[in-house]
């Protein structure tokens, strides 16, 4: 979780991509165009949650890019070894999965959507947890649906972790989630994805949420970088 969630859109804006296929090698991570070539099947899964929670496919990606690197078997890291450096450390939290979700909240997600089978190496499941994550947290904190900067922060603190502002002594998380980094791709790519997304997707959209996308103000910071 520590590089930048910026690197993670490079990847997601320009990919989309059923259930637990190979992890992709790093060239096809790191090649948003490649990515989309060999996980093709990810696409209507990841529509399929955008238009049913109004979480965007790039952020949806993004995320599953920065917590898993796009590995369905990924564990938290282990802390520091034990009796004498003999044993090894355990796991930091129960993160797991293309999502890293928490053992706690992934059985809320569950117990609300009523996937009592749901598991989180499965891409369509986790791909569905971060759609009701990012639907809920939206709705308890008033984000809105394209302020992914504001959006990651709570997906890593929760909700209310977000609203009291955990996140704020935490440098390297918000260097992680920084904006800035998030319109730093290729302008054609960006402007052809914006496109697609917005004649293509306009079920992506949830009225229920606030805020709406600034495309003169996306347009220009990427002029601008």
């Amino acid at each position: 979780m520590g590089r930048n969630l910026a690197i993670s859109l490079v990847a997601a804006l320009g990919a989309t991509a059923c259930a637990s296929a190979p992890q992709p090698s790093n060239a096809e991570i790191a090649d948003a165009c490649l990515l989309l070539k060999e996980n093709r099947p990810w696409h209507d899964v990841m529509r399929e949650t955008a238009r049913k929670w109004g979480a965007p496919m790039g952020f949806q990606l993004a995320v599953i890019k920065q917590e898993s690197s796009f590995d369905s078997r990924a564990l938290a890291p282990r802390g520091e070894r034990e009796w004498f450096g003999l044993v090894e450390g355990k796991r930091i939290s129960s993160a797991a999965g293309y999502s890293q979700a928490l053992d706690g909240t992934w059985d809320m997600y569950r117990r609300e959507t009523g996937k009592s089978g749901a598991n989180r190496n499965d891409f369509r499941d986790s791909s569905d947890f971060i759609g009701w994550y990012y639907n809920t947290t939206g709705k308890r904190t008033g984000l809105g649906q394209y302020d992914y900067k504001a959006h990651y922060l709570a997906y890593h603190e929760g909700a209310t972790g977000y609203l009291k502002g955990t996140w704020k002594s935490k440098g390297w998380l918000v260097d992680t989630a920084s904006w800035r980094w998030i319109f730093a791709i290729n302008v054609p790519l960006c402007v052809a994805v914006i496109a697609l997304a917005w004649y293509a997707a306009p079920g992506s959209r949830d009225t229920t949420m606030t805020g709406r996308f600034d495309v003169t103000g996306s347009a220009t910071k990427l002029v601008v970088n």
